[in-house]
């Protein structure tokens, strides 16, 4: 029986309470399986936010490519404040209409990596603030309407036991009859 090491957690266990294959390195616990597939799900989503934010900023700046220092900077917006790639691609749709007046009256359309630079400090300016606003009125309102569906569905489902009871019209004649 050997040990080896499980790469998900790093922690050395028997080989037999491990599966291989799941991971392309080695070894992963068969408790830890669930975990790293949802990790690998969450990275692949951030990946594609990622892809999707770099081919918005080669568009918007007219750029081939844009420059390391200027990914590394959005990496660590991410992660210093805890904001997903998609939440900064709203943030320069919301203010990227000052962004391009920016890229031409101010840089001369130059894309290098200062020009750039100043985009990614104007879109956290004026873009970044709104955009997480308008996602929690989005979600608000989300709610609200799921509330109000609920509501509107018990009321319904209370209109059928209330026309079926017999409601007693004054001006009913049928016992006469």
């Amino acid at each position: 029986m050997g040990m080896v090491k499980c790469q998900y957690c790093l922690v050395k266990g028997d080989k037999t309470l491990m599966e291989k294959g799941i991971h392309k390195k080695g070894y992963i616990h068969k408790n830890c399986i669930v975990d790293f597939r949802d990790n690998e799900k969450k990275k692949a989503v951030e990946q594609e936010q990622r892809r999707e934010l770099y081919s918005y900023l080669l568009c918007l700046h007219n750029a081939i490519e844009i420059p390391a220092r200027n990914l590394l900077r959005l990496k660590e917006i991410k992660e210093n404040k805890n904001i997903e790639y998609k939440l900064i691609l709203e943030a320069y749709k919301i203010s990227e209409e000052k962004i391009k007046w920016f890229i031409s009256n101010v840089l001369d359309y130059r894309n290098d990596s200062e020009g750039i630079n100043a985009c990614i400090t104007l879109m956290l300016k004026h873009g970044i603030n709104p955009a997480f606003q308008e996602r929690k009125n989005k979600a608000k309102q989300e709610i609200h309407q799921k509330e109000m569906y609920e509501v509107k569905t018990r009321a319904d489902m209370s209109l059928g036991a209330a026309a079926r009871s017999k409601v007693k019209d004054e001006m009913d004649i049928s016992h006469l009859l």
